[in-house]
C-alpha cells in the first residue's frame, strides 16, 4: 500500500472527531448555563444536570476538571470580547467612544455577573494548573491575557491620535493598560458593592474618570483634544 493511501484521512475518525468537538461545545454551553443559574461555586453535578447527562459522562469529553474549567473560561472570554464592538470599532467623538466602551463593559457585567465572577476566579486556577503541569512560573491567566489584548488595541488607537499631532507615542501603552485595569477593577467592585449607585450614574462617573486621565496625559504631551469633536483617525486595528 502506498504512502498516499496510508496518509488518507479515515472518514470514520474525522466524523468521530467532529462529533466529540460538537459534544464538547454542548457541554461547555451547559456549564455556562449552570454557572449563570448557580453562581461561580457551581458543582460538577449541577453542570451535568444542565447538560442532561450523568456526572461520570461529563468528563468523557474533557481530560479532567481543569480542562473543563479552562474551556468554560475560554468561552466566557469569547462571549465578552464579542460584546465589545465599541472597543474594536470606535465611533463618534472621543467622549462618546469612552462612554460606549464603558457601557459595553457594564453591559457584560450586568448581563453575565455570575459568569464574570466565575471567569475571574477560575482563570487563576487555570494558570495554576498550567504551572503545576509544565513547571513554569510566568504563565499569565486568561483574564489578564484578555485585558492585555484590549489594552493593546486601545494603545494602538491612542498612538494613532498622538502620531497625528507629530508627538511622541511612548505614553500610549502604559496609559491604555492603566485605564483598562482601572475600568475593570472599578466596575467589578461596583458590581459586587453598588452602594446605592445606579448603573447610569456609575457609567457617567466612570466615563468622566477615564476622560480626565486621557486629558491629563494628552495635555502633558502638548496635545489638546476636544472631547465632543469627532477625531480623524487612520484605519483602526480590528478586534477579534
Amino acid at each position: 500500500m502506498s504512502d498516499s493511501v496510508n496518509s488518507r484521512p479515515d472518514g470514520r475518525s474525522a466524523r468521530w472527531s467532529a462529533h466529540r468537538a460538537r459534544r464538547r461545545a454542548e457541554l461547555v454551553d451547559a456549564a455556562v448555563a449552570a454557572i449563570e443559574q448557580h453562581g461561580p461555586e457551581v458543582t460538577a453535578g449541577q453542570i451535568a444536570a444542565a447538560a442532561g447527562v450523568a456526572r461520570p459522562h461529563l468528563y468523557r469529553h474533557f481530560d479532567d476538571a481543569a480542562d473543563l474549567r479552562h474551556a468554560v473560561v475560554d468561552r466566557a472570554l469569547a462571549l465578552y470580547q464579542a460584546g465589545l464592538a465599541p472597543v474594536w470599532r470606535p465611533q463618534g467623538t472621543p467622549r462618546q467612544m469612552v462612554r460606549a466602551a464603558v457601557d459595553a463593559h457594564l453591559d457584560w457585567l450586568s448581563t453575565h455577573p455570575q459568569l464574570h465572577r466565575y471567569a475571574l476566579r477560575a482563570a487563576r486556577d487555570v494558570a495554576s494548573d498550567h504551572r503545576a503541569h509544565i513547571g513554569v512560573t510566568d504563565v499569565a491567566d486568561p483574564v489578564d491575557a484578555a485585558r492585555s489584548g484590549i489594552a493593546a488595541h486601545v494603545g494602538a488607537l491612542v498612538q494613532d491620535v498622538v502620531r497625528a499631532q507629530s508627538l511622541e507615542v511612548e505614553i500610549a501603552e502604559p496609559l491604555a493598560y492603566g485605564l483598562v485595569s482601572m475600568v475593570d477593577a472599578a466596575a467589578t467592585r461596583w458590581m459586587d458593592r453598588p452602594a446605592g449607585l445606579i448603573r447610569e450614574e456609575f457609567a457617567d462617573q466612570l466615563t468622566d474618570w477615564v476622560w480626565s486621565v486621557f486629558e491629563t496625559a494628552f495635555r502633558a504631551s502638548g496635545l489638546r483634544i476636544e472631547p465632543d469633536r469627532p477625531l480623524t483617525l487612520g484605519t483602526p486595528p480590528t478586534g477579534p
